[in-house]
């Protein structure tokens, strides 16, 4: 008894000192405890600040741009600062993702889809969803085409709200439809209905999934055994509870575009464009992954519907914070558009509505700790050593609002992206999705940010 105690002692003495010890020339950061890390001073911070990137920048301020964190058994990395990002990201080693708990659990516990995965299989599902998305014909015009009838569809809907109820309306809500519409297109070939009871459903599970998001993927993913002592406070019962609403909704599409689908015709939207390509002649079955199919479904939902809604909410309240600004971008539209509806080839004649919208992304900072990364080998950067396998953060929040690139950061000032000429002037100092896009989405939601919020 007394030897299985001595070498339980042992045990739990070797793990509380190498759980606490920093590896050699790792960043600096607040001390490190046995087991949990600097998780007790690292919450602290973000219960007093309310948001994590603010817990981030305050930590940056005290211990500089590269920024060491332990939180529970996982090591990170906060890049800080508009130069080093820039840096960064070039970099091929910081481009892996992360593979906690939290990430595979939403993939049915591999690594599946185009958000949370790297390496051949994520290459792969890359070119392949790029490829989809080609063959239905998602190009510029049809682009177009879509947005300008769903803009179309949402000032009726708001002029019929407004005449009928003659009450205020809450501006941050107003976009869920349109822009979740504009998503499902490319999907799954069709749109909702303004009042479908449906579409209303899954919105109310999309905005859950995104309140109880982390971006440092909570408690659950730094101690996953705690989902089977604590399942109700480590969050995993309203994570897998969102999980299963969402895999359920888009798994009820599959099935339905399963049993209409036309097999000799020319796929219209993404996941019939995905099954057409798995269909066997000789056998006449479909043979693919489903889980692989209903995670980059959702990965394409997800990426583009809260970021673009939430983008077109603040652009609003900007609106509304700078009326000057309201009458000189109609003044433009009125003069280049007149009374016809915008397209997108109206941007380059338009440059001060692009230079308004890129300062609104640039003030908004609507991702300000973007998705996590991960390095693929050890690394050297700017005198520190980051293991393999570190999660890497990089804080845009800071990049956005650099005093060493940005004169007046802190002020909402479009003007800084024309040149003397009045031209639109984009700044390499300027990049919300990071440098190296990994996957379609960015730039479909930065030409969905474009053409709905001009047409609006």
């Amino acid at each position: 008894m007394f030897l299985l105690f001595l070498s339980s002692l042992v045990i739990l003495s070797s793990i509380c000192f190498w759980t606490h010890q920093k590896p050699h020339k790792f960043p600096p950061g607040p001390k490190w405890l046995p087991i949990v890390g600097c998780m007790f001073k690292f919450q602290e911070l973000k219960n007093k600040f309310g948001y994590m990137y603010i817990a981030i920048n305050e930590l940056s301020q005290k211990y500089g741009s590269i920024l060491g964190l332990k939180l529970g058994c996982q090591k990170f990395v906060i890049i800080s600062g508009n130069d080093l990002l820039r840096k960064t990201l070039m970099k091929p080693e910081f481009q892996g993702r992360p593979d906690g708990f939290f990430f595979q659990v939403r993939a049915f516990g591999k690594r599946r889809g185009i958000l949370f995965a790297d390496g051949p299989l994520w290459y792969q599902s890359k070119r392949n969803t790029i490829k989809y998305i080609s063959h239905i014909g998602f190009r510029h015009r049809l682009v177009d085409k879509y947005l300008t009838e769903e803009a179309e569809t949402l000032v009726c809907y708001l002029k019929k709200k407004i005449t009928n109820n003659k009450e205020k309306i809450a501006m941050n809500k107003i976009f869920d439809v349109a822009v979740l519409n504009s998503l499902w297109v490319l999907l799954a070939g069709y749109r909702f209905d303004y009042d479908d009871v449906r579409l209303h459903n899954i919105l109310t599970t999309i905005h859950e999934a995104f309140e109880s998001n982390d971006t440092l993927g909570g408690l659950i993913s730094h101690f996953p055994f705690l989902r089977f002592i604590i399942p109700e406070i480590s969050g995993y019962t309203s994570l897998m509870k969102t999980l299963h609403k969402l895999w359920k909704f888009i798994d009820d599409e599959i099935e339905i575009h399963l049993n209409k689908i036309q097999l000799h015709q020319p796929a219209s939207n993404f996941i019939d464009a995905y099954l057409l390509e798995r269909y066997d002649e000789t056998s006449r079955q479909f043979s693919y992954d489903r889980k692989e199919l209903i995670v980059i479904c959702l990965d394409l939902f997800l990426a583009g519907s809260k970021t673009t809604i939430d983008s077109l909410s603040g652009i609003f309240a900007l609106l509304v914070h700078h009326p000057d600004w309201i009458k000189l971008l109609k003044d433009d539209l009125d003069m280049v558009v007149g009374n016809n509806m915008p397209k997108i080839d109206h941007i380059p004649m338009l440059p001060r509505i692009e230079a308004f919208l890129i300062e609104a992304l640039r003030v908004l900072v609507l991702a300000p700790l973007a998705l996590p990364h991960r390095t693929t080998e050890n690394v050297w950067l700017e005198g520190f050593h980051i293991p393999k396998d570190t999660v890497i953060l990089f804080n845009f929040h800071s990049a956005n609002f650099d005093e060493s690139c940005w004169e007046n950061a802190e002020e909402f000032y479009p003007q800084r992206f024309l040149n003397k000429s009045g031209q639109f002037c984009r700044k390499i100092e300027f990049f919300p999705f990071g440098l190296v896009f990994r996957l379609i989405s960015p730039n479909c939601m930065k030409i969905l940010c474009h053409a709905d919020n001009t047409k609006l």
